[in-house]
Protein backbone atom coordinates (compact mmCIF):
# COMPACT_ATOMS: atom_id res chain seq x y z
CA UNK A 1 0.00 0.00 0.00
CA UNK A 2 1.45 3.33 -1.06
CA UNK A 3 1.76 6.41 1.13
CA UNK A 4 -0.82 8.17 -1.05
CA UNK A 5 -3.33 5.36 -0.54
CA UNK A 6 -2.65 5.36 3.21
CA UNK A 7 -3.18 9.12 3.37
CA UNK A 8 -6.44 8.82 1.48
CA UNK A 9 -7.81 6.25 3.92
CA UNK A 10 -6.73 8.38 6.87
CA UNK A 11 -8.43 11.41 5.32
CA UNK A 12 -11.67 9.47 4.78
CA UNK A 13 -11.54 8.19 8.35
CA UNK A 14 -11.01 11.72 9.65
CA UNK A 15 -13.87 13.04 7.51
CA UNK A 16 -16.25 10.64 9.27
CA UNK A 17 -19.28 11.02 7.00
CA UNK A 18 -21.50 8.56 5.18
CA UNK A 19 -19.91 9.83 1.97
CA UNK A 20 -16.48 8.91 3.32
CA UNK A 21 -17.73 5.49 4.42
CA UNK A 22 -19.23 4.90 0.98
CA UNK A 23 -15.91 5.86 -0.64
CA UNK A 24 -14.12 3.38 1.64
CA UNK A 25 -16.62 0.66 0.72
CA UNK A 26 -16.01 1.32 -2.98
CA UNK A 27 -12.25 1.29 -2.41
CA UNK A 28 -12.42 -1.99 -0.51
CA UNK A 29 -14.39 -3.59 -3.36
CA UNK A 30 -12.29 -2.37 -6.27
CA UNK A 31 -8.73 -2.84 -5.01
CA UNK A 32 -6.65 -5.91 -5.71
CA UNK A 33 -4.23 -5.05 -2.86
CA UNK A 34 -4.75 -7.14 0.28
CA UNK A 35 -3.13 -4.48 2.47
CA UNK A 36 -5.30 -1.73 1.04
CA UNK A 37 -8.43 -3.84 1.39
CA UNK A 38 -7.54 -4.61 5.01
CA UNK A 39 -6.92 -0.95 5.80
CA UNK A 40 -10.22 0.07 4.19
CA UNK A 41 -12.13 -2.55 6.19
CA UNK A 42 -10.49 -1.39 9.42
CA UNK A 43 -11.46 2.21 8.66
CA UNK A 44 -15.03 1.11 7.91
CA UNK A 45 -15.15 -0.70 11.25
CA UNK A 46 -13.89 2.37 13.12
CA UNK A 47 -16.52 4.52 11.44
CA UNK A 48 -19.23 1.98 12.23
CA UNK A 49 -18.38 2.29 15.94
CA UNK A 50 -19.40 5.95 15.57
CA UNK A 51 -22.63 4.97 13.86
CA UNK A 52 -21.33 6.02 10.45
CA UNK A 53 -21.99 3.56 7.65
CA UNK A 54 -21.99 3.54 3.85
CA UNK A 55 -25.24 4.07 2.01
CA UNK A 56 -27.20 0.85 2.27
CA UNK A 57 -27.62 0.54 -1.48
CA UNK A 58 -23.88 0.25 -1.89
CA UNK A 59 -23.21 -2.39 0.75
CA UNK A 60 -26.49 -4.35 0.65
CA UNK A 61 -27.59 -4.01 -2.94
CA UNK A 62 -25.91 -5.33 -6.05
CA UNK A 63 -22.17 -5.62 -5.65
CA UNK A 64 -20.18 -3.19 -7.71
CA UNK A 65 -19.06 -5.20 -10.73
CA UNK A 66 -15.37 -5.99 -10.91
CA UNK A 67 -15.63 -6.07 -14.68
CA UNK A 68 -18.68 -4.07 -15.79
CA UNK A 69 -19.85 -4.90 -19.30
CA UNK A 70 -20.26 -2.27 -21.96
CA UNK A 71 -23.72 -3.63 -22.76
CA UNK A 72 -25.15 -2.58 -19.38
CA UNK A 73 -24.01 1.04 -19.58
CA UNK A 74 -23.53 3.74 -22.20
CA UNK A 75 -21.83 7.02 -21.34
CA UNK A 76 -21.93 10.39 -23.07
CA UNK A 77 -20.34 13.75 -22.39
CA UNK A 78 -20.13 17.30 -23.65
CA UNK A 79 -17.00 19.36 -23.95
CA UNK A 80 -16.22 21.99 -21.31
CA UNK A 81 -17.84 25.40 -21.43
CA UNK A 82 -15.96 28.56 -20.52
CA UNK A 83 -16.66 28.11 -16.80
CA UNK A 84 -15.40 24.53 -16.58
CA UNK A 85 -18.82 22.86 -16.69
CA UNK A 86 -19.74 19.81 -18.70
CA UNK A 87 -22.62 17.34 -18.89
CA UNK A 88 -22.24 13.63 -18.19
CA UNK A 89 -25.05 11.35 -19.33
CA UNK A 90 -25.49 7.66 -18.57
CA UNK A 91 -27.89 5.17 -20.09
CA UNK A 92 -28.26 2.24 -17.69
CA UNK A 93 -29.85 -0.88 -19.12
CA UNK A 94 -32.49 -2.70 -17.09
CA UNK A 95 -31.22 -6.21 -16.24
CA UNK A 96 -34.72 -7.61 -16.83
CA UNK A 97 -35.31 -5.95 -20.18
CA UNK A 98 -37.42 -3.06 -18.92
CA UNK A 99 -37.07 0.62 -19.68
CA UNK A 100 -33.55 1.96 -19.25
CA UNK A 101 -32.54 4.52 -16.64
CA UNK A 102 -31.35 7.89 -17.96
CA UNK A 103 -28.99 9.86 -15.71
CA UNK A 104 -27.95 13.41 -16.53
CA UNK A 105 -25.29 15.10 -14.41
CA UNK A 106 -23.59 18.49 -14.39
CA UNK A 107 -19.98 18.49 -13.27
CA UNK A 108 -17.47 21.28 -12.81
CA UNK A 109 -13.70 20.85 -12.92
CA UNK A 110 -13.24 22.90 -9.73
CA UNK A 111 -16.30 22.14 -7.61
CA UNK A 112 -17.11 18.60 -8.74
CA UNK A 113 -20.50 16.97 -9.25
CA UNK A 114 -23.18 19.67 -9.04
CA UNK A 115 -26.50 18.17 -10.13
CA UNK A 116 -27.96 14.78 -10.96
CA UNK A 117 -31.34 13.90 -12.43
CA UNK A 118 -32.46 10.40 -13.24
CA UNK A 119 -35.61 8.78 -14.62
CA UNK A 120 -36.74 5.63 -16.35
CA UNK A 121 -37.54 6.45 -19.96
CA UNK A 122 -39.06 4.52 -22.78
CA UNK A 123 -36.58 3.86 -25.53
CA UNK A 124 -38.35 6.39 -27.71
CA UNK A 125 -38.16 9.07 -25.00
CA UNK A 126 -34.52 8.18 -24.35
CA UNK A 127 -33.71 8.64 -28.02
CA UNK A 128 -35.53 11.97 -27.97
CA UNK A 129 -33.49 13.07 -24.93
CA UNK A 130 -30.23 12.14 -26.65
CA UNK A 131 -31.25 14.06 -29.76
CA UNK A 132 -31.98 17.12 -27.62
CA UNK A 133 -28.53 16.89 -26.06
CA UNK A 134 -26.96 16.54 -29.49
CA UNK A 135 -28.60 19.85 -30.40
CA UNK A 136 -26.36 21.53 -27.83
CA UNK A 137 -23.77 21.46 -30.60
CA UNK A 138 -25.61 24.38 -32.22
CA UNK A 139 -24.90 26.33 -29.00
CA UNK A 140 -21.21 25.48 -29.08
CA UNK A 141 -21.36 22.50 -26.70
CA UNK A 142 -20.66 19.26 -28.61
CA UNK A 143 -22.11 16.07 -27.13
CA UNK A 144 -20.99 12.56 -28.03
CA UNK A 145 -20.77 9.01 -26.73
CA UNK A 146 -17.58 8.17 -24.83
CA UNK A 147 -16.25 4.83 -23.53
CA UNK A 148 -18.35 3.66 -20.60
CA UNK A 149 -15.29 3.02 -18.45
CA UNK A 150 -14.09 6.57 -19.02
CA UNK A 151 -17.53 7.89 -18.09
CA UNK A 152 -17.31 5.99 -14.81
CA UNK A 153 -13.89 7.50 -14.17
CA UNK A 154 -15.10 11.04 -14.87
CA UNK A 155 -17.94 10.56 -12.41
CA UNK A 156 -15.56 9.21 -9.76
CA UNK A 157 -13.26 12.18 -10.35
CA UNK A 158 -16.10 14.66 -9.86
CA UNK A 159 -17.14 12.95 -6.63
CA UNK A 160 -13.56 13.02 -5.38
CA UNK A 161 -13.59 16.81 -5.85
CA UNK A 162 -16.69 16.95 -3.65
CA UNK A 163 -15.06 14.77 -1.01
CA UNK A 164 -12.05 17.08 -0.80
CA UNK A 165 -14.45 19.92 -0.03
CA UNK A 166 -16.37 17.81 2.51
CA UNK A 167 -19.50 18.10 0.41
CA UNK A 168 -22.02 15.29 -0.23
CA UNK A 169 -23.07 14.08 -3.64
CA UNK A 170 -26.45 15.34 -4.92
CA UNK A 171 -29.50 13.33 -3.78
CA UNK A 172 -29.89 9.97 -5.47
CA UNK A 173 -26.32 9.61 -6.71
CA UNK A 174 -25.14 7.07 -4.13
CA UNK A 175 -28.09 4.80 -4.91
CA UNK A 176 -27.09 4.83 -8.59
CA UNK A 177 -23.44 3.92 -8.03
CA UNK A 178 -23.92 0.12 -7.86
CA UNK A 179 -25.60 0.21 -11.27
CA UNK A 180 -23.08 2.56 -12.85
CA UNK A 181 -20.14 0.59 -11.50
CA UNK A 182 -16.47 1.36 -10.94
CA UNK A 183 -13.92 2.28 -13.60
CA UNK A 184 -11.37 -0.40 -14.36
CA UNK A 185 -8.62 2.05 -15.28
CA UNK A 186 -7.15 5.28 -13.97
CA UNK A 187 -6.97 7.74 -16.85
CA UNK A 188 -3.80 9.67 -16.11
CA UNK A 189 -3.90 11.17 -19.60
CA UNK A 190 -6.90 12.16 -21.70
CA UNK A 191 -8.07 9.48 -24.19
CA UNK A 192 -7.31 11.92 -27.01
CA UNK A 193 -3.69 10.76 -26.81
CA UNK A 194 -4.81 7.26 -27.82
CA UNK A 195 -5.88 8.77 -31.14
CA UNK A 196 -3.36 11.53 -31.77
CA UNK A 197 0.43 11.26 -31.68
CA UNK A 198 1.96 14.34 -30.05
CA UNK A 199 5.10 13.95 -32.13
CA UNK A 200 3.14 13.89 -35.38
CA UNK A 201 0.90 16.70 -34.18
CA UNK A 202 3.81 19.01 -33.44
CA UNK A 203 5.32 18.22 -36.85
CA UNK A 204 2.05 18.88 -38.69
CA UNK A 205 2.47 22.27 -40.38
CA UNK A 206 -1.16 22.31 -41.51
CA UNK A 207 -2.50 22.72 -37.95
CA UNK A 208 -3.55 26.32 -37.30
CA UNK A 209 -1.68 27.71 -34.30
CA UNK A 210 -3.13 31.22 -34.05
CA UNK A 211 -5.32 31.33 -30.89
CA UNK A 212 -7.64 33.86 -32.52
CA UNK A 213 -8.65 31.12 -34.96
CA UNK A 214 -9.32 28.78 -32.06
CA UNK A 215 -11.52 31.31 -30.26
CA UNK A 216 -13.44 31.93 -33.47
CA UNK A 217 -14.67 28.33 -33.33
CA UNK A 218 -18.11 27.90 -31.69
CA UNK A 219 -16.64 25.46 -29.15
CA UNK A 220 -14.34 28.12 -27.68
CA UNK A 221 -16.01 31.47 -28.32
CA UNK A 222 -17.57 31.50 -24.83
CA UNK A 223 -14.24 30.87 -23.08
CA UNK A 224 -13.41 33.87 -20.89
CA UNK A 225 -12.19 34.56 -17.40
CA UNK A 226 -14.81 36.17 -15.17
CA UNK A 227 -14.93 39.96 -15.52
CA UNK A 228 -14.22 40.17 -11.79
CA UNK A 229 -10.86 38.52 -12.41
CA UNK A 230 -9.66 41.43 -14.58
CA UNK A 231 -11.58 44.24 -12.90
CA UNK A 232 -8.51 45.92 -11.42
CA UNK A 233 -6.86 46.15 -14.84
CA UNK A 234 -9.83 47.53 -16.76
CA UNK A 235 -9.21 51.20 -16.03
CA UNK A 236 -5.62 50.95 -17.26
CA UNK A 237 -6.80 48.95 -20.26
CA UNK A 238 -9.36 51.62 -21.12
CA UNK A 239 -6.71 54.33 -20.89
CA UNK A 240 -4.62 52.71 -23.61
CA UNK A 241 -7.41 51.49 -25.90
CA UNK A 242 -9.70 54.40 -26.45
CA UNK A 243 -9.48 57.36 -24.09
CA UNK A 244 -8.95 60.76 -25.77
CA UNK A 245 -5.75 61.38 -23.83
CA UNK A 246 -4.23 58.00 -24.72
CA UNK A 247 -0.48 57.96 -25.40
CA UNK A 248 0.86 57.69 -28.93
CA UNK A 249 0.34 54.39 -30.77
CA UNK A 250 3.74 52.90 -29.99
CA UNK A 251 3.58 53.75 -26.31
CA UNK A 252 -0.02 52.49 -26.11
CA UNK A 253 1.05 49.18 -27.65
CA UNK A 254 3.81 48.82 -25.09
CA UNK A 255 1.41 49.53 -22.24
CA UNK A 256 -1.15 47.05 -23.60
CA UNK A 257 1.59 44.45 -23.78
CA UNK A 258 2.58 45.15 -20.17
CA UNK A 259 -1.01 44.85 -18.97
CA UNK A 260 -1.56 41.58 -20.82
CA UNK A 261 1.67 40.09 -19.45
CA UNK A 262 0.93 41.12 -15.87
CA UNK A 263 -2.68 39.91 -15.88
CA UNK A 264 -1.75 36.65 -17.62
CA UNK A 265 0.96 35.94 -15.05
CA UNK A 266 -1.40 36.76 -12.16
CA UNK A 267 -4.34 34.70 -13.39
CA UNK A 268 -2.56 31.66 -14.76
CA UNK A 269 -1.34 30.15 -11.51
CA UNK A 270 0.00 26.57 -11.85
CA UNK A 271 -3.41 25.19 -10.89
CA UNK A 272 -5.28 27.33 -13.39
CA UNK A 273 -2.75 26.49 -16.07
CA UNK A 274 -3.22 22.75 -15.49
CA UNK A 275 -6.99 23.19 -15.49
CA UNK A 276 -6.98 24.85 -18.90
CA UNK A 277 -4.66 22.18 -20.29
CA UNK A 278 -7.22 19.61 -19.20
CA UNK A 279 -10.13 21.58 -20.67
CA UNK A 280 -8.37 21.82 -24.01
CA UNK A 281 -7.47 18.12 -24.03
CA UNK A 282 -10.95 16.97 -23.07
CA UNK A 283 -12.59 19.24 -25.63
CA UNK A 284 -10.17 17.95 -28.24
CA UNK A 285 -11.22 14.39 -27.35
CA UNK A 286 -14.92 15.22 -27.78
CA UNK A 287 -14.29 16.97 -31.09
CA UNK A 288 -12.20 14.07 -32.35
CA UNK A 289 -15.05 11.66 -31.60
CA UNK A 290 -17.33 13.93 -33.65
CA UNK A 291 -14.92 13.65 -36.60
CA UNK A 292 -13.85 17.30 -36.27
CA UNK A 293 -10.21 16.35 -36.45
CA UNK A 294 -8.88 19.78 -37.51
CA UNK A 295 -10.58 21.51 -34.57
CA UNK A 296 -9.39 18.79 -32.20
CA UNK A 297 -5.79 19.11 -33.35
CA UNK A 298 -5.94 22.89 -32.97
CA UNK A 299 -7.12 22.56 -29.36
CA UNK A 300 -4.49 19.95 -28.61
CA UNK A 301 -1.68 22.11 -30.02
CA UNK A 302 -2.62 24.86 -27.57
CA UNK A 303 -2.87 22.33 -24.73
CA UNK A 304 0.68 21.21 -25.51
CA UNK A 305 2.00 24.78 -25.61
CA UNK A 306 0.27 25.65 -22.35
CA UNK A 307 1.63 22.52 -20.67
CA UNK A 308 5.20 23.32 -21.69
CA UNK A 309 7.53 24.97 -19.22
CA UNK A 310 7.99 28.45 -20.68
CA UNK A 311 6.58 31.51 -18.86
CA UNK A 312 2.82 31.59 -19.22
CA UNK A 313 2.86 35.26 -20.38
CA UNK A 314 4.63 33.99 -23.51
CA UNK A 315 2.01 31.32 -24.32
CA UNK A 316 -0.26 32.55 -27.16
CA UNK A 317 -3.39 30.80 -25.85
CA UNK A 318 -3.03 32.24 -22.34
CA UNK A 319 -2.35 35.75 -23.63
CA UNK A 320 -5.28 35.60 -26.05
CA UNK A 321 -7.67 34.39 -23.35
CA UNK A 322 -6.67 37.27 -21.07
CA UNK A 323 -6.84 39.89 -23.82
CA UNK A 324 -10.29 38.83 -25.02
CA UNK A 325 -11.47 38.92 -21.38
CA UNK A 326 -10.12 42.45 -21.02
CA UNK A 327 -11.92 43.53 -24.20
CA UNK A 328 -15.18 41.93 -23.09
CA UNK A 329 -14.80 43.28 -19.56
CA UNK A 330 -14.29 46.82 -20.85
CA UNK A 331 -17.42 46.51 -22.98
CA UNK A 332 -19.41 45.42 -19.92
CA UNK A 333 -17.99 48.28 -17.84
CA UNK A 334 -18.91 50.84 -20.50
CA UNK A 335 -22.43 49.44 -20.81
CA UNK A 336 -22.93 49.61 -17.05
CA UNK A 337 -21.61 53.16 -17.05
CA UNK A 338 -24.08 54.15 -19.79
CA UNK A 339 -26.98 52.56 -17.90
CA UNK A 340 -26.08 54.49 -14.75
CA UNK A 341 -25.89 57.73 -16.76
CA UNK A 342 -29.37 57.14 -18.16
CA UNK A 343 -30.78 56.38 -14.72
CA UNK A 344 -29.08 59.41 -13.15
Amino acid sequence: MSDQERERIEALLKEATSEAATALAELERRTASKDLRKAARRALYLLSTQGIKPVAAVIVGEALPDRPTVETLRAFATSFDGAGNRILFFEIADPYGGNPMAVQMMVNDQTGLQTSDSARLTRRDLQRRLQQLEQLQTEGLPFVEIPADYGRWLLAESRELLRRQNKPSPPGVLELLPRIGVALHDYVASPIYDSVSVEKLNADKDVERDPSTLFALPWFENWFFAVEDVLRALTDWENVTGMPDAPDAEQAAEQREQIVREVTTDLFTPGVRARYVRRLEETADILWRLSREADAKMALIHAQELAAGRPVAEVPFARALVERTLVAGLAVMKEQRAQRAQQG
